[in-house]
């Protein structure tokens, strides 16, 4: 957990998750339509990516909250 500095404003919490997903012989990855189906097609890694990097370019003097994040 990163939290910013405290000003007894409101919080607003920034939550993500980081996990894996366990191999799978069996599992098969497809495209189709262009789009790609299969464990682990779809998660939160470009997510949380987004929440670090707003996190390093907001100036909390700035913002009308505190601000956490919570991976």
């Amino acid at each position: 957990m990163w939290r910013g500095p405290g000003r007894g404003r409101p919080l607003l919490v920034l939550a993500g998750h980081l996990d894996t997903v366990p191999a799978n012989p069996g599992a098969k990855t497809r495209i189709e339509a262009g789009r790609l189906h299969g464990r682990g097609a779809s998660d939160m890694k470009a997510g949380d990516a987004v929440m670090l990097s707003l996190v390093e370019t907001l100036d909390p003097e700035r913002l009308a909250f505190d601000l956490a994040a919570v991976f």
